[in-house]
């Protein structure tokens, strides 16, 4: 039995979908979901490279989380 969660949520950083991560040694890749298996309690993030090719990933090959800078204004 397989969870998938959409959102998640990695070293306080919220992650959606369509959010880039760096994978060690593989690049920039677009989030699509978080998996866990129920019976094994393994999980992994289930990505997207470029040229829009399906990978899945450990969590522990997760480099960096990279946010859009999002404008503030401060009065």
């Amino acid at each position: 039995m397989f969870t998938e969660k959409k959102d998640w949520e990695f070293n306080s950083i919220k992650v959606q979908p369509g959010t880039e991560l760096t994978i060690k040694n593989k690049g920039r890749m677009k989030f699509r979901a978080f998996v866990c298996n129920q019976e094994t309690g393994r999980c992994w993030v289930d990505c997207f490279d470029k040229d829009s090719k399906f990978n899945s990933f450990a969590v522990t090959q997760i480099k960096r989380v990279h946010r859009k800078n999002k404008m503030v204004r401060r009065y």
